[in-house]
Order: structure tokens, then sequence, then C-alpha cells
């Protein structure tokens, strides 16, 4: 390995972003780590750089649903659906079998009085046999004929709307998966683009001649902090990297201000994820700025600041 080289504090707060990114040669990091050991300046660029990266170690790998997943879960679906229709049509064939209702014989007639009652007589078809005649002493009272017999009505164990709502949930259930799948997906993409944004905004620090404000928490709020790199071309752009911050309260949100004197104008709204995180692109001062702030504003963003500013950071610094 060639020999290293005694570089100064300028060379060296100028390789932190890569330095914390890992993006260094073997020579050139050990160069930074010799100068961190032997300069007496507290270098807060490497620690306030070096906390950002762990959240890009953090997000989720993404993971691409196959294309088959929708049809699998309704062929699932369907599967079930016929099951349940098979088990109801053995239930009632097993109801079925053991046999059809009796029906109640009628209630027999009073005995009627000799001589009284007598059936007349009757011209019997050529197909049916005429019984004899009764034998016993009393003439029998005359049969009334069998009511009809009434099949009692059967019902489907599992009702036909029952089965079609079935079929409606297994289609419902199929599109809340799917549903939720693409929310799955729009977070892990919101979460890799904000990760692209906050690689862009430390490599755009390195830029020759950038413009960098270094942003502490006041005590409002003490554990944020960051950093800002203004864009000073039209072919540039700007970031604002904020960490240690809580998601804004309903109906509030973050904006961020560049102040020139003591005349502050917007420079745009902050989203805060739910890790603490924040970065903006677009970082257009218009002119000359002397610090960057943070505030917290109405939701939709304020004309002015409303105190108290929660960071704030010198342009240069």
């Amino acid at each position: 390995m060639s020999a290293l080289r005694n570089i100064d504090c300028a060379t060296a707060t100028d390789r932190a972003p890569l330095y914390v990114l890992g993006a260094l040669d073997a020579v050139e990091t050990a160069e930074v780590r010799e100068h961190l050991a032997r300069c007496d300046k507290a270098h807060e660029e490497f620690r306030e750089l070096g906390g950002v990266v762990p959240y890009l170690a953090e997000l989720p790998e993404q993971v691409a649903p196959p294309d088959s997943l929708r049809d699998r879960i309704v062929a699932a679906v369907a599967v079930d659906v016929r099951a349940r229709q098979r088990d109801d049509v053995a239930a009632e064939r097993l109801v079925a079998s053991f046999g059809q209702p009796q029906a109640v014989p009628a209630p027999a007639p009073a005995p009627a009085a000799p001589g009284e009652g007598l059936p007349a007589p009757v011209t019997p078809s050529p197909a049916v046999e005429v019984p004899p005649p009764p034998t016993q002493a009393a003439p029998a009272s005359v049969p009334q004929p069998a009511p009809p017999i009434v099949l009692a009505e059967r019902r489907p164990l599992v009702p036909a709307a029952v089965s079609r709502y079935l079929q409606i949930a297994a289609v419902v259930v199929a599109g809340l998966l799917l549903a939720w799948n693409v929310v799955l997906q729009s977070e892990v993409s919101s979460a890799r683009q904000r990760a692209a944004l906050l690689r862009d905004a430390i490599v755009a620090s390195t830029r020759p001649g950038a413009i960098v404000a270094r942003l502490e928490g006041t005590e409002a709020a003490p554990g944020t902090s960051g950093f800002a790199v203004l864009a000073d071309s039209a072919t540039e752009e700007g970031y604002l990297v904020m960490q240690g911050m809580t998601p804004a309260p309903q109906g509030k949100t973050y904006q961020a201000w560049f102040v020139t004197g003591d005349q502050p104008r917007s420079a745009g709204l902050l989203d805060v994820g739910s890790d603490g995180l924040a970065v903006l692109k677009g970082l257009r001062p218009g002119g000359p700025a002397d610090a960057v702030a943070v505030t917290l504003e109405p939701a939709g963003g304020s004309d002015g600041p409303t105190l108290p500013i929660l960071a704030v950071g010198p342009v240069g610094s």
C-alpha cells in the first residue's frame, strides 16, 4: 500500500460524505482515519452524516408478487365453494333416505244403526274385481276414502342465497389481498425513493464549492439535526436532510426557511416519516441566504415562520 498523506481539515471534511457511505478507497479511508485521530477539531460533520446512514440499511427489500397470485387465490376459493355445495347435496340426500312422512289416517266414523247407511250398489268396472259382501252380523260402516299423501317440503340445508354470499365473499377477500399487496409495494417504493434522495443529498454536499448549512436543534427540539445543500445554479439540485424529528401533529406541517438578515422566506414543506427522517429536494435560495431554519406551521404552510424555531444553521458552516 502506498504511503499515506497527511491531509488537512478541509480535505477530511470534503471526504466526510463518501467516508460515511464507505465509498472511499482503502488509502483515502486510512488517511481520513489518521487525520481524525490526530486532529484537535471535533469534525461534527462526520457524526451528522453518519447519523443518516443507518436509515439506508434498514430499508426493506422489494418483494415482487408472482403474476399468478390472483389466479391461485380465485382457484382456491372456487374449490372451497364447490366442496361446500357437494356437502349440501349429500346432506339433503341423507335426510331424504330416512323415508317419506306417513299420511295420518282419518278417524273411524261412529257405527250406523241397523238398516241405515248401507252402501248403494256399485257397478264394477271391467278392470276391477268386486269383493264379496261382508259376512259379519252387523253391517259395516262405509269406509271413507283415505286422504292424499302429502310429502313434506324439503328445503336445502344451505340456501342458494348463502352460496352466492360465499362466492361474493371469496371475491371480496381476493380483492382485499390484491389491494394490500398494492399498498405494500407502494410503501416499499416510497422508502426506496427517499433512500435515493438521501444518497443524492450526501453526494451533492461533496460537490466542489457546494454551499452547505449544518442545522442543530434548539431547546424546543434538542434531538433534531441535519444539513442543507443549497443549489447555486439552475442545473444543480439543493437538498435539506433532517433527522430525529417527530411526525407533525394533525393539522400541522414542518416548513423550512431561508433567512437573510431578519427577513425569512419559505424554502418548502417537510414530510417527516415514522422513523424521524425528512428529505426535501429542490432547495433553491434564489438569492443570498445567511441561514436555514425549520419551524412547525399550520397545514399548507405559512407566509412567515411561527416561533419557536426548531432547528437552525448558518449557511457555509
